[in-house]
């Protein structure tokens, strides 16, 4: 309309930069340059508003987007955030807000009324795009104050993250000033609050912290220690350095994400609370390495099979094998955080205990479960986080069984206990075989399936 408007003061200052917008405060409101080219339009309840926005480039994205840094204005640096669809922020949105201790930040939130966001999920629509700049801003700072409490920012094996903050020609000459800086916290819980959210997106670090009843300080501290474990730096650089189509690119992310994902959940649960970076990495690190070279050998045809197929279709969207191959290698790596605390804990092999492990869920049928209960998706916060605990415990179960039979000659106790648990294990498969004949797997299946091997297993 070439007519400049005014918005209301709670979009914070953070949001204007990353809109890239040239604004003025004017009577405690926002006031936008007027509308002249690069114009999206979106609703906020019944009100239709134009905002130049430098972001979108001129468009409304409501299918697979991602969310880029601005840097001058400009796309910069790609945030690894596959965000799929915007409805997955409202998502974030309840997440967050039931996570924010800070009662200000939560108050950012009521961009619009609660009603308009029911209509918008309803109607399968999400966050607009300025809406979702003021979430990223958002979720960073709040991540950072998370840190800065933490331990994780007195680690001594956080300080290569420090260093790198600053010009290299400072980092030998001046490495122990460095080391004794008085912003050493806020450097590090800076860099890597901003680390975790561009990588892993806007849902995963809340959600993981709900889940698993953790602080985000320790969140961070998976996020740490998962990254060292399993390279997952070099792999995100790789991606963003090769040429490929988007949507692979998009595709290959958004799975790192995910495997991300459980292995910091792994983490949170072997580790103490309020436990360091470099205390994880020295206790895991050794079966994790062991791991990482045999694993091909001891999975079974159907979890090989789900990697192959994981590469196949990646590679239809025109990402290089050798990028496929190496993220769905993070996915057979699942669970070999509990592993490798185990053997840390009561020695032993790290590759038999591995190998008993898949023994007794192939047999008892735990990895069908598993692997439905990945793929089920409900809308409803406490089916997702009961959906979460299964997996969880389909795990641990089985971890726990090996403890209590002991780690020598523990491929041989397997098999002696699954003789003995015969009768049982026939009654759990044919309840399987019901469910494998079902159209559609449900939530109320899985839990009671679930229920019924958590039981099996503790005999």
């Amino acid at each position: 309309s070439g007519k400049a408007f005014s918005f209301h003061q709670q979009f914070p200052r953070s949001f204007l930069p990353i809109c890239g917008l040239q604004c003025k405060k004017v009577n405690a409101h926002w006031e936008f340059p007027a509308l002249e080219d690069d114009v999206i339009t979106y609703n906020v309840g019944d009100i239709a508003h134009n905002l130049p926005c430098h972001i979108c480039n001129g468009k409304v994205v409501t299918e697979a987007t991602c969310v880029r840094e601005l840097q001058g204005g400009k796309f910069g640096k790609r945030i690894g955030v596959n965000l799929e669809s915007q409805r997955i922020c409202l998502r974030f949105r309840n997440i967050y807000q039931r996570n924010c201790t800070r009662r200000d930040r939560v108050g950012l939130f009521d961009i619009t009324c609660e009603y308009a966001l029911h209509i918008r999920a309803q109607d399968g629509k999400g966050l607009t795009r300025p809406e979702l700049a003021v979430l990223l801003s958002t979720a960073k700072l709040t991540l950072q104050d998370a840190i800065e409490q933490g331990a994780l920012v007195r680690d001594p094996a956080m300080g290569s993250d420090l260093a790198v903050a600053f010009p290299p020609q400072m980092q030998e000459r001046e490495a122990d000033a460095i080391a004794r800086h008085q912003l050493r916290k806020e450097i590090i819980a800076t860099k890597l609050a901003n680390r975790i959210i561009n990588r892993l997106g806007l849902v995963h670090p809340y959600e993981l912290a709900e889940e698993e009843g953790c602080s985000l300080s320790d969140m961070a501290s998976a996020f740490v220690v998962a990254d060292h474990l399993f390279g997952v730096s070099a792999l995100w650089n790789e991606i963003d350095a090769t040429e490929m189509p988007e949507a692979g690119r998009l595709a290959l992310l958004g799975l790192v994400a995910g495997a991300m994902h459980a292995h910091m959940a792994a983490i949170v649960r072997e580790l103490p609370t309020g436990f360091t970076p470099g205390e994880g990495i020295d206790k895991l690190k050794p079966g994790v390495a062991r791991m990482g070279e045999t694993v091909d050998a001891i999975l079974t045809e159907s979890l090989l099979l789900r990697a192959a197929t994981m590469e196949d279709e990646l590679e239809v969207l025109g990402v290089p094998g050798s990028l496929a191959q190496r993220t769905s290698h993070l996915y057979e790596m699942e669970g070999i955080v509990g592993i490798a605390s185990l053997t840390a804990r009561l020695g032993g092999d790290v590759v038999d205990i591995a190998g008993a492990v898949v023994r007794l869920g192939e047999a008892t049928g735990i990895h069908w479960l598993q692997m439905n209960a990945a793929r089920l998706e409900p809308s409803d916060p406490w089916e997702r986080q009961l959906l979460s605990g299964i997996t969880h415990d389909m795990q641990k179960v089985r971890l726990d069984l090996i403890a209590r039979l002991g780690v020598e000659d523990i491929g041989g106790q397997v098999d002696t206990w699954l003789s003995q648990q015969a009768p049982r294990v026939a009654q759990l498969h044919h309840q399987l075989s019901r469910a494998q004949s079902a159209p559609t797997p449900t939530v109320a299946m899985v839990a009671e399936l679930a229920g019924q091997a958590r039981m099996l297993m503790s005999r």
